[in-house]
């Protein structure tokens, strides 16, 4: 009955499986995390509202434990299912079939410009050849790309999520090769072909000595929220964090044991508590006190519109989490973008609004394109 039940509120144009396998995986996250917060799992103020306000949006049965778990963090008005944000706001905003190329990693450099992404060594896309930077055939011999001794980065360029499968490569003198931080594989032609059949093989970016005192060892990202406005093509700014690595990790994602941290997305104010994956936080990491700090990103201005103007040219969507960092010389580099799995959640137990001050017209217009579709 239960399963009836929820496949009759399932929302209209999603695959009704699909969407019922992500009700019922947050459904069951946020009740784990209610019990792991010690948050009774009972109705809060406001619940009733907030369940009529989206499932009468969407036609769709809303898990209340979200709700229960994040009224005490942010604003109540500010809770977005999550549910709904994946089947329903990213098909709408992002239509699905538009996805796959913008996605692929290697076509960051003519979305958004050469110069604002690491640069390529070498690529593989659709398990075809060896490619360097420029999409033309590499040469037998890849060590004649590996000149300068610089750190490298390969990452999946289709489909990776979380830093999986990241490698972290550094010259060895006494190996004569480029050793994997991760398992000490060395980087050669065989290791390439082997790995993926969609990659990037990046130089790894110097980041900003402001941003690396956060962690030195790790890239620390900027994770920032932008939707361009369907009422007048605007992009805006919506909320932001920052990712932390913990001492000695070449990542810095939550889900591999790093740490985020909400920034003020108008002034770019450094927040004063952490959290992890499971929300739960200090005000200490690796050995530098947040409580009370006097933290900000630098150039956060310049870094508000470099994310502004890469959204205008991802023509075919509208809300973007764009991962950023600021490199050496207080340029603002494109690591990825994400056009869905936008995690909500994260920006919520930061206390911010994922949607911004347009919670509302983003459901108007998702809503006119469920009339219409």
């Amino acid at each position: 009955m239960e399963l009836k039940k929820i496949l009759m509120g399932i929302v209209v144009n999603v695959p009704p499986l699909y969407n019922l396998q992500v009700y019922s995986f947050y459904r069951r996250q946020f009740k784990r995390y209610l019990q792991m917060h010690h948050i009774p799992n009972v109705s809060q103020k406001g619940e009733k509202k907030y369940l009529s306000k989206w499932g009468g949006a969407f036609y769709a049965k809303i898990e209340p434990y979200s709700y229960r778990l994040f009224t005490r963090y942010t604003d109540s008005a500010n809770i977005v299912p999550e549910n709904i944000g994946r089947c329903f706001l990213e098909t709408k905003l992002n239509p699905v079939a538009m996805r796959p190329v913008y996605e692929d990693k290697n076509m960051f450099p003519y979305f958004i410009g050469r110069d604002v992404v690491p640069a390529t060594i070498l690529c593989r896309m659709n398990g075809g050849p060896l490619l360097d930077g420029n999409f033309q055939p590499a040469t037998n011999d890849i060590k004649a790309y590996f000149d300068n001794r610089t750190p490298l980065i390969i990452k999946p360029s289709v489909g990776s999520s979380s830093g999986q499968g990241i490698h972290l490569f550094t010259w060895s003198e006494k190996e004569g090769a480029y050793i994997s931080q991760k398992d000490n594989s060395r980087l050669t032609k065989e290791f390439l072909m082997s790995y993926n059949a969609n990659f990037v093989l990046q130089k790894a970016v110097e980041q900003h000595k402001d941003i690396a005192r956060y962690n030195p060892t790790s890239v620390n990202t900027l994770r920032i929220a932008v939707y361009r406005s369907w009422k007048d093509e605007k992009p805006h700014v919506l909320a932001s964090i920052m990712r932390v690595g913990k001492t000695g990790a070449f990542v810095d994602n939550a889900h591999a044991g790093g740490v985020f941290v909400g920034i003020n997305a108008e002034n770019g104010k450094v927040g004063e508590k952490l959290f992890d994956q499971y929300g739960m936080t200090t005000s200490s990491w690796n050995g530098l006190d947040y409580a009370g700090n006097d933290f900000y990103i630098p150039h956060w201005e310049e870094i508000k519109e470099f994310v502004c103007n890469a959204s205008k040219k991802i023509i075919h969507h509208r809300l973007f989490a764009f991962d950023i960092c600021l490199n050496a010389d207080a340029k603002p580099m494109l690591i990825e973008y994400n056009l869905n799995s936008f995690s909500y959640w994260l920006f919520m137990f930061t206390g911010q609004n994922p949607l911004g001050n347009y919670t509302d017209e983003i459901i108007e217009f998702c809503r006119t394109r469920e009339r219409r579709s």
